[in-house]
């Protein structure tokens, strides 16, 4: 028998430096644990990350909209849903990358083009998956 259950959450729009650890610590853990599954699907958005064109980051009422995630954000959530799947489901663990653009730089030269620098979400990224597979990985630099 196929059972499904989906944990959506968000934020009350404080500071993400304190919401973000409470929301993981206090909500996700406990109903992942209790619940038990056979295999947790983890969807990332990188696009909540400081920086990237896809994060909000504007400001109503004098309360910072936009996530502003840092990569040891991104790091600290995947280690602790590892260590939630290590207890209930043999570390079974499938990561889709649901967003992430990277940051709007403008290109060099007198037409104002902008571009996207993609460091911001290949850091993320990068973080995610050392934090998924246990060891370094490394961001490849510029030339």
């Amino acid at each position: 028998m196929l059972r499904s259950r989906s944990a959506a959450w968000g934020w009350d729009g404080g500071g993400m430096e304190r919401d973000l650890s409470s929301q993981i610590r206090d909500r996700l853990l406990p109903s992942l644990r209790s619940y038990n599954p056979d295999l947790i699907l983890l969807s990332m958005g990188f696009d909540g990350a400081g920086g990237d064109v896809g994060n909000i980051n504007i400001y109503l009422d004098s309360h910072p909209a936009g996530l502003d995630l840092r990569t040891e954000d991104y790091e600290w959530a995947t280690e602790q849903v590892g260590l939630v799947a290590d207890m209930c489901c043999d570390g079974r663990i499938v990561s889709v990358l649901e967003g992430g653009y990277g940051a709007r730089e403008r290109k060099a030269g007198p037409t104002g083009v902008y571009s996207l620098n993609r460091d911001i979400l290949a850091t993320c990224a990068c973080a995610h998956l050392r934090a998924l597979v246990g060891y370094d990985v490394k961001v490849a630099q510029r030339s």
